[in-house]
């Protein structure tokens, strides 16, 4: 805690403000929790490059994701001074837990994992056995020891709570109404829905396909 009374919190989003997930999560309440005395520093893993390059299907700047590893590890080795640790679903992806684990040590703060997605199951639903091997429980035990989970709906709940967390809360994921003004007066009965998914993602909307074929008619 600063000397003015104010949390320091070290925050490490997946992404930078373009991925939705980290904008949503964590970017779009900074400001008010500045207004409430928590401050801190943001470290992201991935660069809007990196985004950009998922929906444009070009090839992933690989030099920027190692400078994001990077990054990350010279903020662990530094373990500057912070009261909580915010991590958007894991700190170092497709490493193993112990890596994470010591990385979190260096930190000297407890944690709070965040998740939106069941990122889980590319580990323990991965077709290659080394990696289900190796990874398959590396999330769960980040939740066993942070001191909270923030999930975004019940399937993530469960799972934490079947990991051992200590304390499971749900924060859905939701977005500003102020920032998205509709027009004052619609001009058809159409109904337009905003997706923010990924080309990697798309066929999810496989799941919900009956459903909007019911809204479009």
């Amino acid at each position: 805690m600063t000397a003015s009374g104010e949390l320091e919190v070290l925050f490490l989003p997946r992404y930078q403000p373009l991925g939705s997930s980290s904008r949503l999560r964590c970017y779009q309440y900074l400001p008010g929790l500045e207004t409430c005395g928590i401050r801190g520093r943001v470290v992201p893993l991935l660069s809007d490059e990196y985004v950009k390059s998922l929906y444009t299907g070009e090839a992933r700047p690989y030099a920027g994701i190692l400078a994001g590893y990077a990054r990350r590890v010279r903020e662990f080795v530094r373990a500057r001074p912070v009261d909580l640790v915010w991590i958007e679903r894991e700190l170092l992806p497709w490493l193993p837990e112990w890596v994470e684990r010591l990385a979190a040590g260096l930190l000297k703060a407890p944690y709070v994992l965040d998740l939106d997605d069941a990122v889980f199951h590319r580990y323990d639903l991965h077709r290659a056995p080394l990696v289900r091997a190796l990874l398959g429980r590396k999330v769960d035990r980040l939740m066993e020891r942070a001191a909270m989970v923030t999930v975004g709906n019940e399937y993530l709940g469960a799972r934490a709570a079947a990991a051992g967390a200590r304390c499971v809360e749900y924060l859905p994921t939701v977005v500003d109404a102020a920032k998205y003004q509709g027009p004052r007066t619609r001009r058809s009965e159409d109904v337009t829905v905003g997706w923010i998914g990924t080309p990697n993602t798309v066929g999810n909307l496989e799941l919900v396909r009956e459903a909007l074929a019911a809204v479009s008619t």
